[in-house]
């Protein structure tokens, strides 16, 4: 293992001290009624039956408490390609790019299936409502053909995920964005991961609007209360740079792969290259420039005119769609300059103490 490996966070206990499947370490606790109507009255109108890791204060949904144990043992494969992420730093755009590197005689399949069929979001689980996930055909036929005898309410996304078949040439890509904390800690030495990571302030950006989105969330406050939330960590995830920490601390595991979404934009070709290699892919530049075609945004937004990504069973359209901008700077259109000289004393302080430095445009 390297620097790191073991688990902080994780080392948890559920609630009632359960240890299942080979034993659990996930504390889990209800939000006392007083905070989660703090929440609500801030906005966050989805906010309700709410759970927190403890330590680590993640928020989630309280399904995340009965299956925690789940998540934390799920049996990844030697062959997995886990795509790990804090919310709206590239996940979607990284997802389709490693289908792509790996379905490159069937990128017509992209046309029919948004990128949420084609891959495997396991936290939806806990994220989204059972009788929401129900309503999904696809991804009730395919749970029935996969698991005929399960039951939906321990997980359709992460029993569909664990009964997939393996494929010689075709991996399972899975997407998460719980940190390596809620994890085992033997999480890099039993699958490759890939972690991207993106400028706190364009996350935070982008995090506001996906949450204005969905009803999951149902953000309705201000942006400035949005930004003061996310700074605070009181937001489904958690605190950012603890799940940044995690990652970067790691970033040397021969498993791991850490990009930086603005360094995918500065220099698309040549990161699908240093990908390909970690993946073990040996693909040619025409090939890589193929799959940088199929995963830019102006073709994942086309398609997503076509196949509407199913992201809840209902959603906000006033706010807008999924892909918005996929830009990085967007900050500087939204942050007032009080706020930003806030988040950039936050930036500062988390940045020097990680040794880690972002980019917050693309220009000089």
């Amino acid at each position: 293992m390297a620097k790191g490996s073991a688990a902080s966070p994780g080392h948890l206990m559920t609630e009632e001290g359960e240890g299942q499947a080979g034993g659990c370490p996930v504390r889990v606790k209800e939000l006392p009624p007083g905070e989660e109507a703090r929440l609500v009255t801030l906005g966050f109108k989805g906010y309700t039956g709410l759970v927190r890791t403890q330590p680590g204060g993640m928020l989630m949904k309280a399904r995340y408490k009965e299956m925690a144990p789940r998540f934390y043992n799920f049996a990844f494969r030697p062959d997995d390609i886990v795509v790990m992420t804090y919310p709206k730093c590239g996940t979607t755009w990284m997802q389709e790019i490693l289908w792509g590197m790996t379905h490159l005689d069937e990128l017509d399949e992209a046309d029919r299936l948004p990128i949420t069929k084609r891959t495997y979001f396991i936290d939806s689980d806990a994220l989204y409502q059972l009788e929401d996930q129900m309503k999904d055909r696809f991804l009730m036929e395919r749970f029935r053909a996969l698991c005929p005898s399960a039951r939906p309410d321990r997980g359709i996304l992460l029993q569909s995920c664990g009964a997939q078949p393996p494929h010689p040439s075709k991996p399972r890509i899975i997407k998460t964005h719980f940190p390596f904390s809620l994890y085992r800690p033997d999480l890099l030495d039993r699958c490759r991961v890939v972690y991207v990571c993106r400028n706190p302030k364009d996350a935070c950006v982008s995090y506001h609007h996906h949450c204005r989105l969905i009803n999951t969330y149902k953000f309705e406050g201000s942006f400035e209360t949005f930004a003061g939330c996310f700074m605070a960590g009181d937001v489904f995830y958690g605190r950012f740079w603890d799940h940044v920490a995690a990652a970067w601390e790691r970033r040397r595991h021969p498993r791991l792969h850490f990009v930086f979404y603005e360094d995918l934009q500065l220099r698309v070709l040549e990161q699908l290259g240093d990908l390909a290699g970690f993946l073990g892919l040996r693909l040619s530049q025409e090939q890589l420039e193929t799959v940088a075609k199929h995963a830019s945004f102006p073709q994942m937004k086309a398609r997503d005119a076509l196949t509407p990504l199913p992201l809840s069973s209902s959603t906000n359209p006033s706010v807008g769609s999924f892909f918005r901008k996929g830009t990085t700077g967007d900050w500087s259109n939204v942050v007032s300059s009080e706020l930003d000289a806030l988040m950039e004393s936050w930036v500062q302080e988390h940045e020097e103490a990680l040794g880690i430095r972002f980019k917050y445009t693309l220009s000089g």
